[in-house]
């Protein structure tokens, strides 16, 4: 529990630095970090919208209404926001550091089934908790990072939060729940197909289940290294109807979610729109490989010591190739022809630390007795390893977030006081059936800070994003076509505009228009009802 504390502490300290920085800046933390910014106030937006009485969450960042979708992460953040009376972004942060030392335990309790020895074991948990790649390392020698067909083309251990442990700590619960339930619902599975036990066949469907309702990205993923295991090990002589059986046991207990999410992808409703413009594709190879560092050459040196180790012992054996099936099957998902496949990458780091923890006790092992060190250095040894080869990019990525928030570079990290008085006063007087206006990064975080259903704001939860954001330039610029703006206004039924300082860095102050009554106003913020 001492690693699962220290990751709770470093994977806080942007958000206590940023909370501390806000007055600095005169204002609120919006809760953004250099990952994956424009996501946190969708999460936030579903936190509001439980914590304000609703079990099911609506998409607030298209002018359709949609249909309200369960999703049992933000659910829980929003039930204890409004149990513990917390505002969304304290409630966000609280799951997150709940989540930990359950993660902690979920990867000792899988390390303890595929790794026999104690020193293993806690290696393994230490990769799992702190190790990233060495994208640290190379990215001073790529250059600026590029959009190259689509793929951003920069080490994954640098922006992709999923893509280890220590970066989805740093970004989101929900990132936290999902590594959960694949450690559990994987390794559950794997004592189902070595063990012969049906039982546990049935634990990983259910935990499946869980997971693929707030993430169906996973099924895909699950499904395909659940069939190339059970192929992997009847090729090896594992008993053919057992493992027929557990695979029939978890794919139907996982099912439900599975349809559930097929429904909601039917033509016109919430997740059909958002899928088609979800848009993630997995960097190059070199890219990846550098994002996992030294666990690609430390995996393939204990895969090699585990096969000579698993000579006279089948179980062992049927652990090995359980994982280096799902090594297999992930390596190759991640390039799959859809567009959104960088979403299969979180997962394939957890067989490679197993793998490698093997590879660093044995070399640990060796040069101690090489060497002739004293035995109470091993330890030191050890942490200058893993501090140097295998956590430099978790380092520069907590550096990184802090320099960040400190410059407000972007300007995403802050609110003035106008800004969140305005976003407070649109969440107490704004109705269900009002839709509101703005610039197309005020309305990224409306929803969040407000409740609110914004005309644009999101480039994968607004549909047709960039035509909309497009509009909303025009509405907001120097023109004087206000023809134009009452018509557009009443064409979308919009009811409010909010015109803060980005829309006014836009060109319009709309002061003087016969169409708009001001409503609420600030030093910085405006909030105009269209007669």
């Amino acid at each position: 529990m001492m690693m699962a504390a220290v990751l709770a502490l470093a994977s806080s300290v942007p958000a206590l630095a940023a909370v501390s920085l806000a007055g600095h800046f005169g204002g609120s933390w919006t809760g953004r970090t250099f990952l994956a910014p424009g996501d946190m106030t969708v999460y936030l937006s579903y936190i509001l919208q439980v914590s304000d009485g609703s079990w099911l969450v609506s998409n607030l960042f298209a002018p359709e209404s949609g249909v309200p979708v369960l999703n049992l992460v933000w659910l829980y953040a929003g039930t204890l926001a409004r149990l513990m009376g917390l505002s969304p972004l304290a409630s966000f942060h609280l799951t997150r550091v709940l989540l930990v030392p359950l993660l902690a335990a979920a990867v000792y309790w899988s390390a303890g089934f595929f790794l026999k020895r104690r020193a293993e074991r806690l290696w393994a948990t230490a990769l799992a908790l702190f190790a990233s790649g060495w994208g640290a390392f190379v990215a001073p020698f790529i250059g600026s990072a590029e959009m190259v067909g689509g793929r951003y083309e920069w080490p994954i251990d640098l922006w992709v939060a999923e893509s280890n442990i220590f970066l989805s700590a740093l970004h989101s619960p929900h990132f936290l729940a999902g590594w959960i339930l694949i450690i559990v619902s994987m390794t559950c599975l794997a004592k189902s197909y070595v063990e012969s036990r049906l039982d546990y066949a049935a634990w990983a469907g259910l935990a499946a289940l869980v997971l693929f309702e707030f993430h169906p990205f996973h099924a895909p993923t699950l499904y395909g290294i659940a069939l190339v295991a059970a192929a992997s090990m009847a090729a090896a002589r594992r008993p053919l109807r057992k493992l027929f059986q557990s695979l029939l046991i978890f794919g139907f207990l996982s099912l439900p979610s599975v349809l559930y999410h097929w429904w909601l992808l039917q033509p016109g409703r919430n997740e059909a729109t958002a899928l088609t413009s979800n848009f993630n594709y997995t960097p190059g190879p070199f890219l990846v490989i550098v994002g996992f560092g030294a666990m690609v050459p430390l995996a393939v040196v204990g895969s090699l010591l585990w096969r000579r180790r698993s000579a006279a012992n089948r179980s062992v054996l049927a652990r090995l190739l359980f994982l280096l099936s799902w090594i297999a099957f992930q390596s190759v998902a991640i390039y799959a022809p859809v567009i959104f496949q960088r979403r299969f990458v979180q997962g394939l780091q957890f067989p490679l630390l197993l793998l490698s923890s093997v590879a660093v006790v044995a070399l640990l092992s060796q040069s101690v007795r090489r060497v002739f060190w004293p035995r109470w250095i091993h330890p030191l040894v050890g942490a200058v390893l893993l501090g140097v080869l295998l956590i430099p990019s978790s380092f520069y990525a907590l550096a990184n977030n802090l320099s960040l928030m400190a410059k407000n570079r972007p300007e995403i990290f802050y609110l003035s006081r106008g800004e969140w008085n305005a976003a407070r006063w649109l969440h107490d007087n704004a109705s269900g059936d009002d839709l509101v206006l703005s610039s197309f990064a005020s309305g990224n975080g409306l929803p969040g800070y407000s409740g609110v259903r914004v005309y644009a704001g999101h480039w994968v939860a607004t549909p047709d994003a960039e035509r909309r954001s497009e509009e909303t330039i025009r509405f907001f610029g120097p023109s004087d076509d206000d023809l134009w703006r009452q018509s557009f206004l009443s064409r979308n039924d919009i009811s409010l505009v909010y015109v803060g300082p980005t829309e006014k860095r836009l060109g319009a102050y709309l002061m003087d228009k016969d169409f708009l009554r001001p409503v609420h106003e600030s030093t910085t913020v405006t909030i105009y009802r269209v007669k």
